[in-house]
């Protein structure tokens, strides 16, 4: 008994000793520090991004293609979700040489999509299924924006028909190959060569198709020579309106438009604006259109696009004709778009 009550003192001595030391600065204290709990914690860290830089096609210009918050009023951690531009672009004609371009960068980590039919596109969707044929009251607390579709789908130039996914059903089928504008379960988006077949697999939320690429791995692919397959503008020349969708290597979409553009010379907007892959939407004055809003509710439209044929609240009027995109502020990526 009386070894152990000496060692015991002696614990106790040796203990005082390095408090001591301690408080007089002599040794560090997390020598005596309880040792660290070791836990595993996964998060999501979102990558800083933003808008390509873009270089001008007009000497000296250095206003051309700087970008701007579109949307403050969504804005996430002080980061727009939402950015604009627009730039001077090569035309698809000898004359004008030099047209003016438009477009719209979107943090698709913030967002979320919605594909809603027309009243009369895409065609032959019975009545009842057509949806709202606009932007649906529970999703205007939220819309930040929309754009346009692609072309009607029965049937493309050159015999293919465009698929059409979107609220769990697949009112047209999909065509492997076809460029397709797709946002998933996850809350990504991509443009991509549909690789699926007929299947429409579970993790898509919405799936439009159009003609084929036009941008692949960063660069215009061969479009051919047959320009009406890129579809028959009004006055039956190649160029006229056009506009597009695109990825960029972050996973961000960028929609972009303007007059007098060729297929090729709207594909080299494109790689321009950083898209990895990019596709056409459609063409004609009647249907290019980009509209954000200022404010909750639908409030404060602006068009993003000047295009004179357009108005700022088509999406928003009952039986609206043609299919479209509606941009939402994301609650969460595994909420549907609202219908």
């Amino acid at each position: 008994m009386l070894r152990i009550r000496y060692a015991r003192n002696f614990v106790v001595a040796l203990l005082l000793i390095a408090l001591g030391l301690i408080l007089g600065g002599m040794l560090p204290a997390h020598l005596f520090a309880e040792a660290p709990t070791t836990t595993t914690t996964t998060t999501t860290t979102v990558p800083p991004e933003n808008p390509p830089v873009i270089t001008s096609v007009v000497a000296n210009d250095v206003t051309d293609g700087q970008w701007a918050d579109a949307t403050p009023w969504a804005d996430v951690k002080q980061r727009p979700v939402i950015e604009y531009t627009s730039l001077s672009a090569r035309s698809g004609v000898a004359s004008p040489a030099y047209t003016q371009a438009y477009a719209v960068w979107m943090r698709v980590h913030d967002l979320s999509f919605g594909l809603y039919p027309g009243s009369t596109g895409p065609g032959r969707i019975p009545s009842g299924q057509r949806g709202p044929e606009t932007v649906p009251a529970t999703g205007r607390l939220n819309l930040l924006g929309y754009f346009n579709s692609g072309f009607y789908e029965p049937p493309l130039v050159g015999g293919q028909l465009a698929g059409f996914y979107t609220n769990k059903k697949t009112f047209f089928p999909f065509t492997n190959g076809l460029a397709t504008l797709v946002t998933y379960v996850d809350g990504s988006a991509d443009v991509i060569a549909w690789p699926y077949g007929a299947r429409v697999p579970s993790n898509v939320v919405t799936a439009r198709q159009n003609l084929t690429l036009m941008v692949a791995n960063h660069h215009v692919v061969n479009l051919g020579k047959n320009f009406y397959y890129w579809g028959l503008t009004l006055t039956v020349a190649p160029n006229g309106w056009r506009s597009g969708i695109g990825v960029d290597s972050r996973g961000n979409l960028i929609y972009a438009a303007a007059n007098y553009q060729s297929p090729a010379s709207l594909a080299a907007l494109f790689v321009r604006l950083g898209a990895v892959r990019a596709m056409e939407l459609d063409i004609n004055q009647a249907w290019p259109l980009y509209t954000t809003f200022s404010g909750p509710n639908a409030v404060g439209g602006v068009m993003r696009i000047a295009n004179p044929h357009q108005y700022v609240d088509r999406f928003l009027r009952a039986g609206t004709t043609k299919d479209f995109v509606a941009v939402y502020r994301r609650n969460k990526a595994t909420v549907p778009p609202p219908w």
